[in-house]
């Protein structure tokens, strides 16, 4: 069982649905809301309310995906709170969200918050979770990768820099962002 935080149009319900998932979804957008419902119909589970509000059962999924919407909540330890709530033990909880390091201002009042490596995992570990685990640009702890590894990321960076100042601020390079894995335990210690 998955749950899509903020589906937008359903693209990674669709992805989900193709690899066998059990499909959820959460979207606040009016619009978006009855594209995801229209395109999904019956076979996914559809609630239009923010993330917190919502009414699913506690430990009803296995696994709970937020791409970009970490950073434009208002409170990140009551969205990861709810979602340990919502997971099963063992689920995973996957997050996208972009890099604060490589953002020269906060772009409020869309993106409330801003995370850093060191942040997310303090944030999670203090809702619970375990087995902590950051891939950056499909690259895992590119520290430890072969030094050709470390010269795409800083090319990535600079190539990022420029693109944001290019559009005076306004968009990000899609793949200059970080995707966190994290672990509810599969049992209390």
């Amino acid at each position: 069982d998955l749950l899509d935080v903020g589906t937008g149009l359903g693209g990674f319900l669709n992805c989900a649905k193709e690899n066998g998932w059990r499909l959820s979804g959460i979207e606040l957008s009016n619009s978006a809301f009855a594209v995801c419902q229209k395109r999904f119909g019956s076979i996914a589970s559809l609630q239009q309310t923010s993330f917190e509000r919502n009414n699913f059962p506690p430990a009803s999924f296995d696994c709970i995906v937020m791409l970009n919407v970490i950073e434009h909540v208002y409170d990140p330890l009551e969205t990861c709170k709810r979602a340990f709530e919502l997971l099963r033990p063992g689920g995973c909880l996957a997050l996208r969200w972009p890099q604060f390091v490589l953002m020269r201002e906060m772009d409020a009042p869309s993106h409330l918050h801003g995370f850093t490596r060191r942040s997310m995992e303090i944030l999670l570990r203090s809702c619970g979770f375990g087995e902590i685990k950051e891939f950056w640009a499909g690259i895992s702890n590119y520290r430890k990768e072969r030094l050709s590894w470390f010269l795409l990321s800083v090319v990535l960076w600079v190539v990022s820099r420029m693109f944001f100042a290019l559009t005076f601020g306004k968009r990000q390079v899609p793949i200059v962002a970080r995707l966190t894995l994290a672990r509810k335990p599969s049992r209390a210690f």
